[in-house]
């Protein structure tokens, strides 16, 4: 009965410890890698526009400096929605806020 209860004991110790040397993880690890977008939303100034991507396939990548992304329609250039965009830049994070 002492083992079971010792045994016990040390289990309970560990899993209080787990979750100590866990880091948060920050805005900038949440938001790094590649992203399929599904809406766009820019703001310039007082000007906010929002975009819905549906007819054309957006891929977004991200990470610790720069950002990077890649549009294009899904009918393969054969109608009016004959699009390609490409651009990217610097991004940082201030205050918890991502910004390009």
């Amino acid at each position: 009965m002492k083992t079971k209860i010792t045994i016990l004991c040390m289990f309970l110790f560990f899993a209080s410890c787990s979750n100590i040397n866990k880091k948060q993880e920050s805005l900038q690890d949440q938001l790094n890698g590649t992203w399929l977008l599904i809406s766009a939303v820019t703001k310039e100034g007082d000007n906010v526009t929002k975009k819905d991507l549906t007819g054309q396939k957006m891929i977004k990548l991200i990470n610790e400096s720069h950002f990077a992304f890649l549009s294009h329609d899904l009918n393969h250039g054969q109608d009016s929605t004959a699009d390609f965009v490409a651009g990217g830049g610097r991004c940082f994070y201030e205050n918890n806020i991502y910004k390009e």
